[in-house]
């Protein structure tokens, strides 16, 4: 469970899941959501059926009789006789009639960020990759990159870093002031405010995580112009001779294939030592244990902060120190629900006696306590409103912000792979 809630850190999915566990603990009390709504199929404008359905208003939908027809307060003999005249041919008319009028919705596909691959709600081509120029289909961001052997163009050397050192959920009023504004509303968006007392030990821990921030090729951090700034994985390096504040990168930080970091905000920018990074979109890959890895996508994910403790004579070669850090980003109830799926199909193919800790808090009324914590509709054209059932805008979208500090380190390599058993 370590890897798993490293990664779950590196991104926003650390505190969404998080609630998994929250919410799942029977002894710990639980949030009480303005509604809960059901898992919907992708991000689409469009209501949900039977938001606005009261548990008792569907008596009258379950009768046998037709719409507008006088119902028989006769004997059961008489509605016997009356069911025998209903001969198969009027059932086949009606039944083709209902054919005919009630076409099935169609499928949107989203390929947002995307070049190649299949979409993640329709499973339709996103595009094609010039195969012939050497290049491949990143499945896992949808992307066309240039091959590359990782034994050999992996990288060598990195540049300025800080381990995440402290990480916080901040309540309702305090996210409203430092949290990225997803509805240009003026006000910051969390939809995990409320939950901060239930899930604030489950970050208590962060520079245990191993989450790090490369600032690559970054010489200047009083104005740096534009870097690209890379999440990573990592330990302390304890081999013989390390500093401390020597770290070494888990290699599952890249992608292998293509060589490239998994994560990363290209265009970032540090002015008068504060740092900001425009919206990114990138695909977690959360190794839950050794034989289940799962994916999600966050999407619009901001990062900003102030850049402290920086010796520009050494161009922070030992490390930045970022104090005031804010991440924010948004979680589709789609990717949602796609990983609660895995994780459930997972711990029902566990035999019962053998399952993970983890699996007794996956039950439908702790997923749908998560959901019920969806504070925001994304609309067709990729913007955000509040949830708004009444409206159309039923709640597709989470938005989730964490506070947090980085702390001096520096990376010296990888992690060395463990000797095969024999």
């Amino acid at each position: 469970m370590k890897a798993f809630a490293r990664v779950f850190a590196v991104g926003l999915m650390t505190v969404a899941l998080a609630t998994f566990v929250a919410c799942g603990d029977d002894d710990t009390p639980t949030p009480q959501p303005d509604s809960v709504e059901t898992p919907d199929d992708g991000d689409t404008d469009t209501t949900e059926p039977g938001d606005d359905v009261k548990p008792d208003e569907d008596v009258d939908a379950r009768e046998d009789t037709d719409p507008g027809e006088e119902p028989e307060p006769d004997t059961k003999e008489d509605a016997d006789t009356e069911d025998d005249t209903d001969t198969k041919e009027d059932a086949d008319t009606e039944d083709d009639t209902d054919t005919d009028t009630e076409e099935p919705p169609e499928c949107v596909k989203d390929c947002e960020g995307r070049t190649c691959g299949l979409d993640p709600v329709c499973g339709e081509s996103c595009g094609e990759c010039d195969t012939d120029g050497g290049e491949i289909c990143v499945e896992m961001i949808g992307q066309c990159l240039e091959a590359k052997n990782w034994d050999t163009d992996k990288p060598t050397s990195w540049g300025p870093a800080g381990l995440v050192q402290t990480l916080d959920l901040p309540d309702t009023g305090t996210s409203k002031e430092v949290c990225f504004d997803y509805t240009d509303d003026g006000d910051g968006d969390n939809g995990l405010s409320g939950v901060k007392g239930l899930i604030g030990n489950a970050l208590k821990d962060a520079h245990t995580f191993g989450i790090i921030f490369e600032f690559e090729d970054v010489t200047n951090f009083e104005n740096s112009g534009e870097f690209r700034l890379i999440g990573l994985m990592g330990e302390p390096d304890k081999s013989e001779g390390a500093e401390p504040g020597d770290y070494l990168i888990n290699e599952d930080s890249y992608i292998r294939e293509a060589a490239v970091p998994m994560i990363t905000f290209p265009g970032s920018e540090v002015t008068n030592r504060v740092l900001t990074t425009p919206k990114a979109r990138f695909v977690l890959t959360i190794p839950v244990q050794e034989n289940l890895v799962i994916s999600a996508s966050l999407s619009d994910a901001q990062i900003k902060g102030d850049v402290v403790a920086c010796d520009d004579d050494d161009k922070c070669a030992d490390g930045v120190v970022i104090e005031n850090g804010v991440l924010s980003g948004i979680l589709t109830k789609q990717d949602f629900q796609r990983v609660a799926d895995d994780l459930v199909a997972w711990c029902d193919a566990q035999p019962e006696d053998e399952r993970d800790s983890m699996c007794g808090y996956l039950k439908p009324s702790t997923i749908n306590m998560v959901l019920g914590l969806f504070d925001l509709h994304k609309k067709s054209d990729g913007t955000y409103v509040p949830k708004n059932v009444d409206e159309g805008f039923p709640a597709n979208a989470l938005s989730a912000c964490v506070q947090f500090t980085l702390s001096k380190i520096v990376i010296k390599g990888f992690i060395p792979e463990e000797p095969a058993a024999e």
